[in-house]
């Protein structure tokens, strides 16, 4: 359908301006998805002014990783992170150290069952903060490893759908 309104131009003549009427129903998250797109494409992927629109920014998250045995260890902003990716193993947490060099050269000296009893202080000494066993659900797994890590949880994440 194709309709017409009269608009003021800069000149202060009236003019008839076609206008295409679409009678679409747009719901609330389409806009919202929308609006997002719009801003990100403004402002930037990677911009930390995203927050304030309740966007979460792209950021780096890994600084290192390495391959030790069948492990793998990552170093992130807050933590270090050492994942075997298979089923039934677990995440282990650790503080960010300062020396990380020197960190990998004690934690390949360790074992897990040490750390995990604390014999010789171990787990002091290489700033052990807990671990997160992987369950059937990675979402929960996710979240428990945020919270650990010191990441902000969306707990919406945890939730199955029906």
């Amino acid at each position: 359908m194709c309709s017409g309104r009269i608009a003021n131009t800069t000149t202060g003549y009236l003019t008839w301006i076609p206008t295409f009427r679409t009678r679409r129903r747009v719901d609330g998250r389409e806009l919202a998805i929308r609006l997002r797109a719009v801003v990100k494409s403004n402002i930037g992927p990677k911009s930390e002014r995203l927050v304030q629109f309740k966007i979460a920014p792209l950021r780096k998250r890994t600084r290192k990783m390495f391959l030790f045995r069948d492990e793998y260890i990552f170093e992130l902003v807050r933590a270090i992170v050492v994942e075997v990716p298979q089923q039934g193993h677990a995440t282990y947490v650790f503080s960010r150290p300062g020396n990380l060099d020197q960190w990998v050269r004690d934690y390949a000296r360790t074992l897990k069952d040490d750390l995990r009893k604390n014999r010789a202080n171990v787990a002091k000494r290489l700033g052990f903060l807990g671990r997160v066993m992987h369950g059937r659900n990675p979402k929960t797994w996710l979240r428990d490893l945020r919270a650990k890590v010191g990441e902000a949880v969306d707990y919406s994440l945890s939730v199955e759908a029906p």
